[in-house]
């Protein structure tokens, strides 16, 4: 238990979010438990769970254990009071604890309604963002929390349907995706770009990758990556997005040699075309960061180009 005076204390479990996984005996004893409930109920040796429920909701909370005893796993509101003799209403979700040898346990998680609130306005605004960048095709959706570099891809199913492609560091991710060639190598450039994009937090991006994004994937495709960076009320920062299997695309004007016509036929350097192509796509991708275009220019190149000839220029 961290040591605090009971001033403190009392502050503390009034503005406290509760979010706890404890065990309870048979007889509602507290077997263990997080130290976020301890913080809001204060000192609990040989607390009963039962007398920390206001009088009201105690029949409410020992039928949901008969349905758990039937063999239900069950979620239950109920107002529990704190140290400093408030009442507050948590959600519990309980089901059976199997790991004594002998007597009936349960498992308790615990979460206060404020933070349960605040959790739900988080999914839905990561939701809105999701489907906003969804295509009539879109295909999996994306969340990076930035300070716990983590990372998740999803395939969105119907309850248990739903496939998780990814879940863990954002190197991780990427180095496996480059060290087992999963990123066609023309999209390599744009895909450490992506990468770069999501751990920085980049208000808003768009990047096109060809790439395999499941590891199923027999053949590399073109995949649309969109997100949008959310600033939470605790600081953090999260990046919600959709990828949409797109169609087929052609490479950017850098890439594309074999284009006869992209191609000065004296030099076969890059011409206007190609070059003003190239500067779209690179404005287009830099949504609200400035792009710079330097033109450098050799003096008296005419000379030498006189004096030599053009093919030698």
């Amino acid at each position: 238990m961290i040591s605090l005076p009971e001033a403190v204390m009392e502050k503390i479990a009034k503005y406290y979010n509760v979010n706890a996984d404890i065990i309870v005996s048979e007889y509602m004893n507290i077997v263990k438990a997080d130290e976020s409930l301890f913080m809001f109920l204060g000192e609990t040796s040989n607390l009963i769970f039962t007398h920390a429920i206001y009088p009201e909701d105690v029949v409410k909370f020992e039928t949901a254990i008969k349905e758990v005893d039937e063999g239900e796993q069950v979620y239950v509101s109920i107002r529990l009071k704190s140290r400093d003799s408030d009442y507050r209403w948590m959600r519990v979700f309980i089901k059976p604890y199997h790991d004594k040898t002998s007597g009936r346990y349960y498992n308790l998680e615990i979460t206060d309604m404020y933070t349960l609130k605040r959790q739900n306005e988080e999914l839905k605004q990561i939701s809105e963002i999701q489907t906003e960048f969804l295509s009539i095709i879109g295909d999996y959706l994306f969340t990076y929390n930035i300070s716990k570099d983590s990372l998740r891809i999803i395939l969105p199913g119907n309850g248990n349907q739903t496939i998780v492609l990814y879940e863990g560091k954002l190197g991780v991710w990427s180095s496996d995706k480059l060290d087992n060639s999963m990123i066609d190598s023309h999209s390599i450039k744009d895909f450490e770009g992506l990468c770069m994009a999501i751990a920085s937090g980049e208000p808003y991006f768009t990047r096109d990758i060809k790439m395999k994004l499941a590891d199923y994937d027999e053949a590399a495709y073109w995949y649309t990556f969109k997100g949008k960076r959310i600033h939470r009320n605790d600081g953090e920062n999260i990046i919600a997005g959709a990828i949409s299997l797109t169609q087929n695309k052609e490479y950017p004007a850098e890439d594309v040699s074999v284009q006869d016509e992209l191609r000065d036929a004296g030099t076969e350097l890059l011409n206007k075309k190609a070059i003003t192509n190239y500067a779209k796509k690179l404005i287009d991708k830099r949504v609200n960061h400035k792009v710079t275009i330097a033109i450098i220019d050799i003096d008296d190149f005419k000379t030498i180009n006189d004096t030599y000839g053009h093919m030698f220029g």
